[in-house]
């Protein structure tokens, strides 16, 4: 049947259509801002920050997160989950990706911490999600505009409830890519991080 077909198509583009990443708060591993954000030196590490914008008309929940390096380059990442951040990259053990992070947005009055996280409500909702991610510059040096790390969304769930409150926000079936957010920089050598 043509509708539920659009129906299940429109859930399937849900986050292409209608969910955009950025890469947010770049700083050293000390939290330190990053002094050149074109360039970065080589095997330096910057930890950073996801944030997620939801444009559509339905409330998103327990999201995850893909993050990812670019071997062709050398390239890693890390993401250290609930346990202490790491000060130095000597004390990371890099890989090339992980999978199924879950993303914690403290967006609510039930923030991660108190009881369970809200929903990424619709129609414009953004938050900063509250993990850092990390990411280490190969040992060579790299032209400008290098590929490094990127973060793309993963499983995700929707509610209806904030479309079936405000009927005349309507589903639109759209073709264009799925979202993610990505980190370009020139690869030099440096002093190292402080």
């Amino acid at each position: 049947m043509p509708f539920f077909d659009d129906l299940k198509n429109a859930f399937n583009r849900y986050a292409a259509d209608y969910v955009t990443l950025a890469i947010v708060d770049e700083a050293y591993l000390n939290g330190r801002p990053d002094r050149t954000p074109n360039n970065i030196g080589r095997g330096q590490a910057r930890r950073f920050k996801v944030k997620i914008t939801n444009n559509g008309p339905l409330e998103m929940m327990n999201i995850e997160l893909r993050l990812g390096s670019v071997s062709a380059v050398g390239s890693k990442v890390f993401w250290c989950g609930d346990n202490p951040i790491p000060l130095h990259s000597r004390d990371i053990d890099w890989k090339d990706e992980y999978y199924a992070i879950p993303w914690y947005g403290n967006y609510g009055p039930r923030g991660p911490y108190g009881g369970g996280i809200s929903p990424l409500l619709a129609n414009g909702g953004s938050v900063v999600g509250t993990q850092w991610y990390y990411y280490q510059a190969p040992s060579e040096d790299q032209p400008p505009g290098t590929l490094l790390a990127g973060v793309s969304l993963g499983r995700y769930e929707v509610s209806w409830d904030y479309l079936l409150k405000n009927p005349r926000t309507g589903l639109r079936i759209g073709d264009v890519p799925n979202p993610k957010a990505e980190i370009f920089k020139k690869v030099v050598f440096s002093d190292p991080e402080y």
